[in-house]
């Protein structure tokens, strides 16, 4: 009996020696409104909004916190949507860590210091990377954001779970771009269609480069209303000519508008432009000239 008594009695006093951990009592407290997001897609840069989440000590105790903060979409990738339309997005801390898209993987550490109300605050960036494309219009997400302490035994929530909008808005832009071949978008550019001699029935052909995100109209207007004229003979006769764009006639007399939906791609389409010189009989030697306006608007 004694020796047990003895045991029980060196166990209790083991027990109060050891260390207590300090328990952090934080929550988060306010988060500031996102702003929405411009992206235009064909200026090659990334765009992005930096928000504040405000964090406060409900305690007297020093607390060292981290963030987890998790989209409505499952998986590594998050992303914003419109209707059937998405764009991926990235949430980053100041110095440029990304948050895994999981509520249960918090990342950072947020210093707070001890006392009753006190309160620090850190910055999210949300971010659409360069290069990416998607419909215009307006997209948003929600993000929902779940405060941890960072004890050695690992991360412990902390309070209840706060969710925040984010929102893009994709512009409604389009690009064209004339070129001799059908390459890669803005590969070549043409300046002029050259015919050399003229002679009737010659052709020339060039390619219309559209991109944009959305359905475009695309114009084509002529400085003479479709005919060549003499470059230092202002009274010579005119030379006719004629133009298909993407297999539509083109009235050159008053202007034509055609309408298009291009591939929602960095790339676009290509359309086929065939100018075909009419007749030339009897027209004085020199330089004829016409200039052709195409014009491409997102509808």
């Amino acid at each position: 009996m004694t020796t047990k008594h003895l045991w029980l009695a060196l166990l209790a006093l083991c027990l109060s020696a050891a260390p207590s951990v300090a328990a952090c009592n934080a929550s988060i407290s306010s988060i500031e409104p996102i702003d929405t997001i411009t992206y235009d897609p064909f200026d090659g840069a990334t765009e992005s909004e930096t928000f504040k989440i405000e964090l406060k000590n409900n305690g007297d105790d020093d607390c060292n916190l981290s963030l987890a903060i998790a989209s409505t979409t499952t998986g590594s990738q998050r992303l914003f949507k419109h209707g059937g339309d998405q764009i991926l997005y990235v949430v980053e801390t100041p110095g440029g860590t990304t948050y895994v898209n999981n509520i249960a993987q918090p990342v950072g550490s947020i210093q707070l210091k001890g006392g009753k109300d006190r309160k620090a605050t850190t910055d999210v960036k949300i971010r659409i990377p360069a290069s990416l494309i998607s419909a215009a219009g307006s997209y948003a997400d929600t993000l929902t954001l779940r405060l941890f302490q960072n004890p050695g035994s690992g991360p412990v929530q902390l309070g209840s779970d706060r969710n925040v909008q984010a929102s893009a808005l994709i512009e409604s832009r389009a690009q064209v771009n004339i070129a001799g071949t059908s390459g890669a978008y803005g590969a070549f550019e043409l300046e002029r269609l050259n015919f050399g001699a003229l002679k009737t029935n010659d052709t020339r052909n060039a390619v219309v480069q559209v991109r944009a995100t959305r359905p475009v109209s695309i114009s084509v207007s002529s400085s003479n209303h479709g005919v060549l004229k003499h470059q230092t003979l202002p009274a010579a006769q005119t030379i006719p000519y004629a133009m298909i764009l993407d297999g539509s006639a083109v009235n050159l007399a008053m202007g034509s508008t055609l309408t298009r939906s291009p591939a929602l791609n960095l790339v676009g389409t290509n359309y086929n432009m065939l100018v075909t010189i009419g007749d030339t009989t009897g027209r004085p030697a020199g330089a004829y000239l016409d200039r052709i306006t195409v014009n491409v608007m997102p509808q």
